[in-house]
């Protein structure tokens, strides 16, 4: 998968990235409880 991201991230011809608005969580050892705590804090943030 790692070397999957990165040749779509390093293509010449629409590399894949964030929009610059994105808001990035890393889900890394995070229950779905807390992923979805976190992105529940952000919409509440931007409303």
């Amino acid at each position: 998968m790692k070397e999957r991201d990165y040749l779509d991230e390093t293509r010449k011809d629409s590399p894949l990235k964030p929009a610059d608005d994105a808001v990035i969580i890393d889900t890394s050892d995070k229950s779905i409880e807390q992923v979805f705590g976190e992105v529940m804090e952000v919409i509440e943030r931007n409303l």
